[in-house]
């Protein structure tokens, strides 16, 4: 235990100079949280025209089950319960880095524009030019770089502030907002529909494909979380004092930006 935290607890490595400090009450409510969502995507397994209780389910992914059965629950809801929960916690984890360094519970991706630039840049090469599939991902990709770039550059004047991001973050949203307004009403029909059913997002068809990309991300992405997850308590400082504290936390800042856009 960490003397003055009876909330926290200190992990050392015998062999290694490794550290961690990892606190009760918030590993308490993940595993709950975790247990929740579990038992949430277990039950959207029985759901469907096919009806098959949980005790079904359960059998089916033990190994039981008729062909029929397994179809079903393994093929087609089975990928979309497990992208859902991915899904969730990118964008959990998103939230929570973007919060940290504001030091603002209000920052998060939809709200300071992050996701509004995802969606301009997907939308562009959506619209503009005809792209599909991994195109529109690196379209939306690049797009929720620039403008976490563009945001923070505009909110960094004077060292960083979490209420000058959300205010900064709120114009950049409304801008990019009107932006994809525009693309829809100047595209083609056809790419507008397309357009529109990526913005609204679904998980319906999904495959192994989404399941792979999404534990994929989170394989790539977490574990660096894990490393610079210590260095947000130092950029919850303010820019000033944690660079004067240390001299990584700049690069600490972009890193920890960077993987909350991935996501």
């Amino acid at each position: 235990m960490i003397p003055g935290d009876r909330d926290a607890l200190l992990l050392r490595s015998p062999r290694a100079a490794v550290a961690f400090r990892i606190g009760r009450r918030s590993t308490a409510l993940s595993a709950i949280a975790w247990l929740l969502a579990g038992s949430v995507a277990v039950l959207s397994l029985t759901l469907g025209r096919f009806d098959i209780g949980a005790a079904g389910v359960l059998r089916v992914l033990a190994g039981g089950g008729t062909l029929i059965e397994y179809d079903v629950v393994v093929q087609n809801r089975l990928p979309r319960a497990l992208t859902g929960l991915g899904v969730g916690a990118a964008f959990a984890l998103s939230g929570a880095i973007l919060q940290r360094i504001a030091a603002n519970p209000l920052v998060s991706p939809d709200v300071i524009g992050v996701n509004s630039g995802a969606a301009f840049g997907a939308l562009t090469v959506l619209t503009v030019f005809g792209g599909t599939g991994l195109h529109t991902v690196a379209g939306a990709l690049a797009g929720a770089a620039a403008t976490a770039a563009a945001l923070f550059a505009l909110s960094a004047k004077r060292g960083l502030s979490g209420y000058r991001l959300v205010l900064v973050g709120i114009g950049i949203a409304a801008m990019l907002t009107s932006a994809v307004s525009f693309l829809l009403t100047r595209a083609d029909y056809h790419r507008v529909l397309a357009a529109a059913a990526w913005l609204t997002g679904s998980l319906a068809n999904r495959g192994g494909l989404h399941v792979a990309i999404i534990a994929g991300t989170l394989a790539a992405v977490v574990p660096v979380l894990v490393v610079l997850a210590r260095q947000l308590r130092l950029l919850e400082l303010g820019g000033d004092l944690a660079g004067v504290l240390s001299g990584q936390a700049g690069g600490s800042r972009v890193a920890l930006v960077t993987a909350a856009v991935v996501l």
